[in-house]
């Protein structure tokens, strides 16, 4: 399984433009996918888990969705 190089996520954790959208966007629909393409300028691998897209955008945040906080 192919991981994303670490200079990768770094370049897209800098600060999005103010209009940054998350509106709609899902996991299960590959909207996701495509805003980490579109937004992030990842190059996202096709075979990533929708919980593994999730958790690359929660890091470009700085954000968790740990489910026993």
């Amino acid at each position: 399984m192919e991981e994303l190089p670490e200079e990768e996520i770094e370049a897209a954790e800098e600060p999005e433009p103010p209009d940054h959208p998350h509106g709609g966007i899902s996991a299960e629909d590959a909207t996701l996918r495509a805003h980490l393409v579109e937004v992030h300028g990842l190059e996202v691998p096709d075979h990533l888990s929708a919980a593994a897209e999730q958790g690359l955008h929660d890091r470009l945040h700085d954000e968790t969705k740990a489910v026993d906080d």
